[in-house]
């Protein structure tokens, strides 16, 4: 419960208001409103007494701000009377102080005094109650005239003005204070501009964000003056088409009550965003924020989404946006290179892969120093490149011809890494597009497609997309249609070559050959099958399917007798091919010793996933056997690279062998090589006795050949099977 003697505090707004303005008023120093000595001074003469003062009021007690003529034994007395006005007072006399009883219980009192008459004027602002009192003192009772106290109601309404001009003043400097605060307190730079253009506020941090001379910088400044000083001083990008119709736009917008965005560029690198909006007198306020570091940031996401990493190149994404703008351009025609690293692999698993990222950007640096400085050099990916050109509508061929004849030979040249000598080629593979209305897919798809003949020619050249390429990228697309509906339609079959031991002429097994069973006109090869499902990813399925039917059908033979199945080395880098043989054993109920997988040396040459999966692989019992052995660029270092069960001699080295005396001491040397390291050798492609003849005293463990025996159905396999009278 609230004692009812203690100041209860303000209840109401208004209240607080009063009570907010009192103690402002209360804490008031002469300093503050010198004017109020002169009033002190104007009061004793207009009446012609002796001593007056101006209080305060402080926690309900008076504080003197002013005063005149008051001697130390006064000074009580005079707030004994002051304390007597009351709020609603408009003018408080006392004739006689001395026979008047409120001044003798009042404590201030001092009997000493010589204080007789006195009046007193309350102090007030508006509503806000009384402030402070202005009293007068003589040493005699006296009562005053009409006119003096017309006299005094005129000083109280002067005083009375100078605290509401004080008030009001106090009132916008602090407003002035709290907007200078809060200015200088943002991030953003702030400027207000009048309607003729012309600066009336701004804040430091505008200045700052700028790079502003501070005397550059004045009230009343024109728009068109900061534009040109900046120019001068550090210079900026932002606008174009010059000032007037910068304004004009500005204004344009801002009339349709638009908030209008805007911003510069510094020479410095500064970049800053700005806003605009429209003030009710015809001018604007603008606010500025230094963007810099968000700018560069989101350009370096940017940067690195349409760049590589490695080389700092334009990347996939970058190459599709350059080329949508070139070929829009109808007075050009574009042109597409795919630069492609011959044998990678071989440079990451004979010198590691620092070395590879070596050969990567010296590459990429070669690149760029064979084409024009409009071309496009981009990494697709991995070891694939590619350049975008624009050619002139009339122009033929060699301008393409040249640069890819010139990246060829670049690529030749030896790269010194670390205390090596790397030496590598590319192969590139061109097409010239004639139409705007050839997509890039395509057009990738084509120069892609010369590509392939361009390694399979041999590597380290350049083929151009021509009309022979075209029929056969068109073939290879019909054979893909009608291959990917083969499975569901049975236009695929096996047949399957026997593989003899040479020793005893008995079968140790067959190898299982895909061929095409759909309408002969078609003239599918063996070869346009698997060409044509490595193109478009479909050999995952294809090859799965050639297992599985394998498998199938020879789980119906005499089980000493061996399936062979033939991988593509696309099928190794799926990832998923290790988990289809464990699949297919097991729902075939496949013995794994009786299944080998011929991989080529292609299959190595793909990373070293390949060369891990084939472990898994053996892991399960699954023999390996490498394919067309000593064709290929270092079939000696993958019999380091992995333990194969068996080596399949090329036909080239066997057809020749009873006749070519390299050929003969090739083949020597390679069975040889085998027996030391206990790997079984199969002659291919034996076609005449001689040859089988010589592959036996050569001492070969297996032969294949039309000689031996063409390729077969699954029932004619199992019907020679059954003739030999093999024993399980």
């Amino acid at each position: 419960m609230s004692d009812p003697d203690s100041n209860p505090g303000p209840d109401s707004m208004a209240e607080k208001d009063h009570w907010s303005i009192k103690s402002r008023f209360a804490h008031m120093e002469f300093d503050d409103l010198p004017q109020m000595q002169a009033i002190v001074e104007l009061a004793v003469n207009s009446l012609g007494c002796p001593s007056a003062m101006l209080t305060m009021l402080e926690d309900n007690q008076h504080r003197v701000v002013a005063s005149f003529g008051l001697v130390a034994d006064d000074v009580a007395t005079a707030k004994s009377c002051a304390s007597q006005v009351a709020d609603d007072s408009q003018l408080f006399i006392v004739e006689d102080v001395s026979s008047d009883e409120r001044f003798r219980k009042n404590a201030l009192h001092d009997e000493h005094s010589n204080i007789s008459f006195y009046v007193g004027l309350p102090l007030s602002i508006d509503t806000s109650g009384m402030l402070g009192v202005l009293s007068v003192f003589d040493t005699a009772p006296r009562t005053l005239s009409d006119s003096e106290r017309h006299g005094l109601f005129n000083l109280q309404l002067i005083v009375n003005s100078l605290l509401a001009s004080y008030e009001a003043h106090r009132i916008a400097q602090e407003s002035q204070d709290e907007l200078h605060i809060t200015l200088e307190n943002m991030d953003q730079g702030v400027t207000v501009f009048d309607a003729d253009a012309n600066m009336i506020l701004w804040n430091q941090r505008y200045i700052d964000i700028f790079e502003k001379s501070p005397e550059d910088i004045y009230k009343g400044v024109s728009l068109q003056k900061l534009i040109e000083v900046q120019d001068l001083q550090n210079g900026f990008e932002g606008f174009d088409g010059g000032y007037e119709q910068m304004l004009a736009e500005l204004r344009a917008g801002l009339a349709r009550g638009e908030i209008v965005p805007g911003g510069v560029r510094l020479n410095s690198g500064r970049i800053i965003s700005s806003v605009h909006a429209a003030m009710p007198n015809g001018g604007w306020v603008a606010t500025h924020s230094d963007i810099t570091e968000r700018v560069r940031a989101q350009e370096k996401i940017e940067h690195a989404s349409l760049h590589d990493s490695l080389t700092g190149l334009g990347n996939r994404a970058k190459f599709a946006n350059e080329f949508e703008t070139r070929i829009a351009d109808s007075s050009k025609r574009v042109a597409v290179m795919l630069i492609d690293i011959d044998e990678f692999k071989q440079v990451n698993d004979n010198f590691g892969h620092g070395a590879g990222d070596a050969v990567i950007v010296s590459v990429a640096d070669r690149l760029m120093g064979c084409v024009r400085s409009d071309d496009v050099v981009v990494r697709l990916g991995g070891d694939e490149f590619a350049v975008l050109l624009q050619i002139d509508q009339d122009c033929d061929d060699e301008i393409v011809i040249s640069i890819a004849r010139k990246v060829v030979n670049r690529m030749r040249e030896e790269l010194q890494y670390r205390k090596s000598i790397i030496n590598f080629s590319v192969s590139v593979g061109c097409y010239e597009s004639s139409s705007q209305t050839t997509g890039l897919e395509e057009i990738l798809t084509r120069a892609d497609f010369a590509l392939y003949k361009a390694k399979a020619n041999g590597r380290s050249r350049f083929q151009m997309f021509n009309r022979k390429i075209e029929e056969e990228l068109s073939r290879t697309r019909r054979i893909q249609t009608i291959v990917r509906s083969a499975e569901s339609t049975d236009n695929l079959m096996l047949e399957y070559q026997p593989i003899v031991c040479l020793d005893s002429k008995q079968d140790y097994g067959f190898e299982a050959l895909i061929r095409w069973n759909g309408d002969p006109d078609d003239r599918i090869s063996p070869q346009d099958i698997i060409l044509a499902t490595e193109k478009d990813g479909f050999i995952g399925h294809v090859g799965n399917w050639v297992l599985n039917k394998a498998m199938q059908q020879a789980s119906k033979w005499n089980e000493a007798i061996h399936l062979s199945v033939n991988v593509s080395p696309k099928q190794l880098g799926m990832g998923d091919f290790v988990d289809h043989v464990r699949r297919a054993l097991k729902h075939w109920k496949f013995a794994p010793e009786r299944l080998e997988l011929e991989v080529t040396e292609t299959a190595l040459l793909q990373d070293r996933a390949s060369i891990s999966e084939l472990h898994e692989i053996k892991g399960l019992g699954v023999r390996i056997a490498l394919d067309d052995f000593g064709t290929g660029y270092s079939s000696l270092t993958h019999l380091q690279l992995f333990p194969f069960d068996k080596l399949k001699i090329d036909r080239s080295f066997v057809d020749q062998a009873d006749t070519d005396k390299l050929s003969n001491a090739i083949v020597r040397s390679i069975v040889h090589l085998a027996d030391e390291l206990s790997i079984q050798t199969v002659a291919e492609g034996i076609e005449t006795n001689e040859q089988l003849t010589e592959m036996t005293s050569i001492g070969c463990t297996m032969g294949q050949g039309y000689l031996l025996g063409r390729p077969m159905s699954a029932k004619q396999a199992r019907q020679r099977i059954a003739a030999m009278n093999l024993v399980a």
